[in-house]
């Protein structure tokens, strides 16, 4: 199992919200926080939800501790508790534990072997996950360290000034 992921998806730390919490989460995440109203209308053109619908959902986030809530006169203000990469982290933890054995290896050697602007599963446009000088993303940089500037021409250094 990949570190940090929670098995058996229960309310936590260690959960993935589903895609309905997922999308007032993203609203949140971009607005830093917003009351009920404000996360339906920034949803409606993508998902109309009826007004009471996006309020229990943001109080199931704020039971399972994804977001906060701050009383704002006769209603709540909601920002997220959870920051969009912990998400991402439990999120890719879970794909890597449940499709490829909890290997990381085995995840990399899959997208490296997936076709690059071609027709790939679910239209995922893998050219994205291949930097414009043909680096893979996934392994580290190779990159030679940077090295200080040479003294100019002439220029007698002594070991003490070079340290310094």
């Amino acid at each position: 199992m990949v570190q940090g992921m929670a098995k058996g998806g229960g309310a936590g730390a260690g959960e993935i919200p589903p895609p309905l919490e997922l999308a007032c989460l993203t609203v949140l995440w971009k607005r830093g926080e917003a009351d009920v109203g404000e996360v339906r209308e920034a949803m409606h053109e993508s998902r109309p939800l009826a007004y009471t619908t996006v309020m229990t959902v943001l109080e199931r986030l704020a039971a399972k501790g994804m977001v906060t809530r701050q009383k704002s006169g006769r209603s709540f203000r909601y920002a997220p508790a959870r920051n969009r990469e912990e998400i991402r982290a439990l999120a890719v933890a879970q794909l890597i534990d449940q499709f490829f054995d909890g290997s990381i290896a085995e995840f990399g050697r899959y997208l490296r072997a997936m076709p690059l602007g071609g027709a790939a599963p679910l239209g995922l446009d893998l050219a994205a996950f291949v930097e414009s000088d043909g680096r893979d993303p996934l392994l580290p940089s190779r990159e030679p360290a940077e090295t200080p500037p040479l003294p100019p021409a002439g220029h007698a250094s002594t070991l003490d000034e070079t340290l310094l």
